[in-house]
């Protein structure tokens, strides 16, 4: 195939011979065309650093969580399926389960909790795309087919340089830096730079995304599985990931603050099924990559004991007491945000578990940059 010959090309030339951006974007996209989709299980958590005691034991309680799922990925538009657990690590917080479905450039997303008296949780939708499912628990945060598939493989909406060669954990990777909004006129603009094993399935080991002069978030120690497509022939896709946060609200640490594991069960890993758009629906019950273990975090879920509550009256003067409490309620949170630290405040407005995407700020903005670039 063609991109094979550009890439016995590529690596035959001396080292200050780089590829162009249209180059490429052409040998990445080879790369990746052997995996049409796949379906997989992927488990971890969500923790304070080691370097953030402090904000562990003076933070939001409901933020380190465990988290299991099973996702599913088609390559032709980055339709995307993740159905997840996630189990705080503190008894006072809730334990999550969220579905979210992206299909034709809608994401409809379900989450519920298990102490909540309701089935299935308020159904949100909105417009989405590649990259919208890049949340916090998602293996989209180490697994960046998406991401290439949200640029088109192209470099008409990003400042693309390839930057030279270097070494991770002793494998040779193309160095790539990306200005992912060169038409903005803000003088910080958001970057990454990405670490490229060419030489194993075009998957980068490590990447690192900033704004202006400040680092948000690294993503290293990501590690290739060689695993089997149908038929026995063998790719490279990324199986474990780590992520290291150093934004606490509106302020930036040097050191970082929070730090998310992510692990693909590689016996779940399910390549090239054909899946249909019906896959990628938010009332998908069909078979779906699973472990022994992520049916044992459902059953939990399923089983947790939910606490009586009362009964909701219904009349204009029930509904106006429960409107009236849950303004009290709100307007008691907003004190006690007031009240707090300065540099806790902007973490809250963040980190709240919003649809329950358990959010440390930085994915949730990543996210909405990508929606933001994608409907311009």
């Amino acid at each position: 195939m063609i991109y094979l010959s550009l890439i016995a090309v590529l690596f035959s030339q001396p080292s200050d011979r780089l590829p162009d951006g249209d180059q490429f974007m052409r040998l990445l996209e080879g790369l990746h065309s052997e995996i049409r989709d796949v379906q997989l299980v992927c488990e971890g958590s969500i923790r304070f650093a080691e370097s953030a005691a402090d904000l562990k034991q003076a933070g939001p309680k409901n933020i380190e969580c465990v988290f299991q799922g099973s996702y599913a990925y088609r390559a032709a538009d980055a339709a995307g399926f993740l159905d997840l657990y996630q189990k705080p690590l503190n008894s006072n917080g809730d334990f999550l389960h969220g579905t979210y479905a992206l299909a034709n450039r809608r994401l409809i997303q379900a989450v519920r909790a298990a102490h909540r008296k309701q089935t299935g949780g308020p159904v949100e939708e909105k417009q989405g795309g590649p990259g919208s499912l890049t949340i916090v628990c998602s293996p989209e945060r180490f697994i960046y087919l998406s991401y290439w598939r949200s640029h088109a493989y192209g470099t008409a909406d990003i400042g693309f340089e390839c930057e030279g060669w270097d070494e991770v954990d002793g494998s040779p990777v193309l160095r790539v830096s990306i200005n992912e909004a060169p038409k903005s006129d803000q003088p910080d603009k958001p970057w990454s730079r990405f670490w490229i094993d060419m030489n194993r399935g075009g998957h980068a080991l490590k990447r690192e995304f900033g704004v202006g002069s400040v680092l948000w978030f690294r993503d290293s120690n990501i590690r290739l599985g060689r695993l089997s497509l149908p038929g026995g022939k063998v790719v490279w896709l990324p199986v474990r990931g780590e992520r290291d946060t150093f934004l606490w609200g509106k302020g930036h640490r040097t050191t970082p603050v929070i730090h998310e594991t992510y692990d693909v069960v590689r016996s779940s890993v399910i390549f090239n099924q054909g899946l249909t758009d019906q896959r990628f629906s938010i009332r998908w019950k069909g078979p779906r990559a699973e472990s022994a273990a992520l049916k044992g975090v459902a059953r939990e879920y399923e089983t947790t004991p939910k606490p009586d509550t009362p009964r909701l009256r219904s009349d204009p003067v029930g509904i106006k007491e429960w409107q009236e409490q849950r303004l009290a309620e709100a307007d008691r949170q907003s004190k006690q945000l007031d009240a707090s630290p300065p540099g806790q405040r902007g973490w809250d407005s963040y980190t709240l578990w919003q649809g329950g995407l358990a959010s440390v700020g930085t994915g949730m903005l990543a996210t909405a940059f990508f929606l933001g670039r994608r409907s311009r």
